[in-house]
């Protein structure tokens, strides 16, 4: 599957997602320990700034389009024979396998490719619920 390489942005002590347009004026790069290093593009100082969790996008919307990302939280309706089945899970990228799967709350792991047909629109009933920040 050819997707876009994309990435999000999580501030720890903030709580909160940095904003493309946030990350769009700075040069920003994240050292071994986790800490952000920014080189503001205009006057090249350099700032060590707080801790972050980098996650990537899977290429994959849920069916309002919105994009589903490493660490998002989704609800997945699995149609089979009169009963779909319902059931929410994490997406988690796998760094021995190079993929991204489905963890469930029962403890079941799925490839996504499973779960969804190559492109950007889902072969089940997908919507994210919230990401593992959000209470």
């Amino acid at each position: 599957m050819k997707r876009t390489i994309k990435f999000r942005v999580w501030d720890k002590q903030e709580n909160s997602f940095y904003s493309e347009e946030y990350l769009k004026h700075f040069n920003v790069a994240v050292s071994w320990d986790g800490k952000t290093i920014y080189q503001n593009f205009v006057s090249g100082e350099k700032e060590v700034g707080n801790e972050v969790i980098i996650q990537q996008y899977t290429g994959l919307k849920d069916k309002n389009g919105t994009e589903i990302y490493e660490g998002d939280i989704v609800s997945l309706q699995i149609p089979l024979n009169d009963q779909p089945i319902l059931f929410n899970a994490t997406i988690v990228w796998d760094y021995y396998q190079y993929a991204f799967e489905i963890h469930s709350s029962e403890n079941t792991v799925l490839p996504i490719e499973d779960w969804f047909m190559l492109g950007d629109e889902p072969s089940v009933d997908c919507t994210i619920i919230r990401n593992i920040f959000e209470s």
